[in-house]
């Protein structure tokens, strides 16, 4: 059975049509809120028996008016129908957060969404009022309702009707009445709520809360509630902490009255990051808001032994990954321990803390610099100390460093006498030239530093975490004392005199730099980084950084030129290398077709002629000998003749050779065929480097531009020496020369060419 098609011509030109559904039409299904009736009145009570529990709809998110539809789902649904403002469409819990639609987040509808059809905002705002007015005599009720309440308020539509209705102001006179101070569950959510309902813009700011709610809310953080929560405590932090930051003065000093700074040390001991962060960024907006007594008050509780152990216990604790937002909170707390020493680095010292470091007895020991005390009361060592006095004095009244080397300084004397003994001891041990003065040194040390560790200005890529600032009571005296040491400890290994002293604070510098940037983790981890950078393996390291400099200085496009411009002159160089290594001559073992030739004629030596025309092959006695030759035997090679060379291992078939011994299959050395009619011969030998020089050199006789690997490595190695030799006096290498202006006379020729350039002239004159 056959088919046949048939077709006609259309009439008229046809047009595409776009049967796609438009993007603002979505389709999807609105089911019935379950819980509905709890939300409406007694007497708009909804049967389920009457009622449709979903409904498939076409929403148009660009033209439809949203009360339109509400209107019409409810009827489709069976719904009672008493007043306008019922029913709202809300999103799914795991959708928009469960929000109310609106006519703001309509366009979030997805196509084949799900929404569900319940009262009104207005109804659930009244719903939630009236039951939290209600006297009831079950807790659990009330805990229910206060943690569905935290459920809405993060609703912008039911904070706004939620205000309307009175429930904030509720909410406000049971925290101040002390209404569940007594019930952890029922105070938390409590405050989760009024925290979301805060965040959205109502008639009410956190500058218009009482006194009475501060002193409640503070309770809950100084210890003074009679119960402690992990979620209560971090809403109580985060509500003073906004308070706090209000622009309201009185609170201010309310909130700075009730809460006091040492009091949230205890809870950077807790095991929730979020508490940690919370506690961190009150502790620095407290900083923030105190006047200069309270800010110095605080600056020792940072520097107590409390506060160091929590932080390192608990916050810093090893196996935690430091969360983002604890770290910018330290590095803030440590942006104001620097800050309270940059205050002191840009303070002259008084003349009566001078002097009291003038009087400080380990630092005018007779056995610092001048054990004996024929040479102490020299008049030389006299002028000296007091050379260093005045020098020491002139660089303290400098801003910076300031009194931040004076307190350094006496600090040391008095908590590290031990340091400046031995230096004292090793230094009377020197020659005077030999000899380095710690009143000279230290506002060097200083300086250094305050430029390390930023201390005056915060860099322009902000503030780095400095672990070992929370590890120490005094962190800025023990990296002043790591540092002295270190400058002795590398003056001794420089075995440096009076003239080193820059060069000796140059690779202190560098030692102290490169050991904080490895972020130690104590003080004790930070001076075996700077016992490990000693100055032997700082000029290791210096070599490692040339050498990786000098390689990228070589591979820049110019250098690259270069070496492409200078690389056949070095392989020429190499090949001739080669060349005059087969000049020398040299002796290889001889394969023989019969075990019955004798062992004189196993070996013969070949060399090449003066000429580079021949190569000498000539038979010898034995490998040992090297003047047993045979003069009978010798024969010579027409290097035109050669046609190909050949190296390697088991290079010899044994099905092309006359011998089947394995152990001459896996012979090594050099084959040549020479001739039309090739004629082969083998030169036996193990050596590597002999190989491969004969065979460059043979390559390079017969025009043959392959190069071994030794030769090629030699090549790079030659080539580099040559240009870093060319590049050896310029500290910058061009990317490209400017060409010269053309010339507009023939002055630049030189004066042996003047014939020829009269000839020049002459021609270009002439007509």
């Amino acid at each position: 059975m056959s088919s046949s098609s048939s077709f006609h011509t259309a009439a008229k030109p046809l047009k595409c049509v776009d049967t796609r559904i438009p993007e603002n039409i979505v389709k999807g299904a609105v089911k019935l809120d379950p819980e509905i009736s709890k939300y409406l009145d007694a007497d708009l009570s909804i049967s389920a028996a009457s009622s449709l529990p979903y409904t498939y709809v076409t929403f148009d998110k660009q033209n439809e008016v949203l009360s339109d539809l509400i209107t019409r789902l409810s009827v489709e649904l069976k719904l009672p129908q008493k007043n306008k403002n019922l029913y709202a469409l809300k999103f799914e819990k795991n959708d928009n957060d469960g929000a109310f639609l609106t006519k703001q987040n309509q366009s979030l509808v997805k196509q084949g969404f799900f929404l569900r059809l319940t009262a009104s905002p207005e109804r659930y705002a009244n719903y939630f009022y009236s039951k939290l007015k209600a006297d009831s005599q079950y807790m659990q009720e009330k805990q229910n309702i206060l943690h569905e309440l935290v459920l809405s308020c993060s609703d912008p539509v039911f904070a706004d009707e939620f205000w309307k209705a009175g429930g904030f102001s509720e909410l406000l006179s049971m925290i101040e009445s002390g209404l569940y101070s007594d019930n952890v569950q029922s105070q938390s959510p409590l405050l989760q709520s009024l925290l979301l309902l805060m965040d959205h813009n109502g008639p009410m700011q956190w500058a218009d809360v009482s006194d009475g709610f501060i002193r409640k809310i503070s309770e809950n953080i100084t210890g003074k509630a009679k119960q402690e929560d992990n979620g209560l405590l971090l809403s109580s932090i985060n509500i003073i902490d906004l308070v706090l930051n209000s622009k309201s003065e009185t609170k201010m000093q309310t909130v700075m009255s009730e809460v006091r700074f040492e009091t949230l040390i205890r809870h950077l001991e807790k095991s929730d990051e979020r508490i940690i962060a919370s506690v961190l960024t009150l502790m620095n907006s407290l900083y923030s808001k105190s006047e200069a007594e309270e800010k110095r008050l605080i600056i020792q509780h940072l520097h107590s032994t409390p506060f160091r152990h929590a932080v390192d216990n608990s916050v810093l604790r090893k196996p935690r990954k430091l969360d983002l937002g604890i770290e910018q909170q330290l590095i803030t707390i440590q942006r104001i321990q620097l800050n309270q020493l940059a205050l002191k680095a840009k303070r002259s010292p008084s003349d009566a803390e001078i002097e009291r470091i003038m009087q400080t007895k380990v630092l005018n020991s007779d056995g610092g610099r001048h054990q004996h005390s024929l040479r102490s009361s020299s008049p030389t060592y006299l002028e000296s100390r007091r050379n260093d006095w005045k020098n020491f004095v002139i660089s303290v009244k400098n801003t910076p460093p300031g009194s931040l080397v004076t307190e350094a300084i006496s600090d040391l004397a008095q908590i590290y006498p031990d340091t400046i003994a031995k230096i004292n001891m090793e230094n009377s041990l020197r020659a005077t030239n030999e000899q380095w003065s710690l009143l000279m040194i230290s506002p060097r040390l200083v300086e250094i530093l305050i430029d390390l560790l930023h201390i005056l200005s915060e860099p322009d890529d902000g503030d780095r975490l400095c672990v070992i600032f929370f590890k120490s009571d005094r962190p800025f005296l023990d990296l002043f004392a790591n540092f002295v040491r270190l400058f002795h400890r590398t003056w001794r290994e420089m075995h440096a005199n009076v003239e080193d002293i820059e060069k000796v604070l140059s690779v202190v510098r560098q030692q102290l730099e490169i050991c904080l940037k490895e972020r130690p983790e104590s003080m004790e981890k930070l001076e075996e980084l700077l016992l490990f950078h000693s100055y032997p393996h700082m000029q290791k390291l210096w070599e490692r950084q040339r050498s990786a400099q000098e390689a990228e200085e070589l591979k820049s496009d110019t250098a690259r030129e270069m070496r492409e411009f200078l690389r056949p002159g070095i392989v020429a160089l190499v090949k001739k290398n080669r060349k005059n290594a087969l000049k020398d001559g040299q002796k290889f073992d001889k394969l023989v077709k019969s075990k019955s030739i004798q062992k004189a004629q196993q070996c013969w030596y070949w060399k090449l002629a003066a000429n580079e025309k021949d190569l000498i092959c000539t038979d010898c006695s034995s490998f040992e000998d090297t003047l047993a030759l045979d003069a009978d035997s010798t024969m010579k090679i027409c290097i035109s003749d050669i046609r190909r060379v050949e190296a390697g291992g088991g290079l010899l078939d044994v099905g092309n050779t006359p011998f089947k011994n394995k152990k001459h299959a896996m012979m090594r050395g050099i084959t040549i065929e020479v001739g039309d009619k090739p004629e082969i011969y083998h030169l036996i030998t193990s050596d590597e480097r002999v190989i491969e020089t004969w065979i460059d050199g043979l390559n390079a006789l017969i025009g043959c531009d392959d190069l071994s690997l030794r030769a090629q490595q030699q090549v790079d190695r030659l080539l580099s020496i040559e240009l870093k030799m060319r590049l050896l006096h310029i500290d910058h290498i061009p990317a490209s020369v400017p060409l010269p202006p053309l010339p507009t006379d023939f002055s630049w020729l030189p004066k042996s060419a003047s014939n020829k350039r009269r000839t020049l002239t002459s021609t270009i004159s002439s007509p």
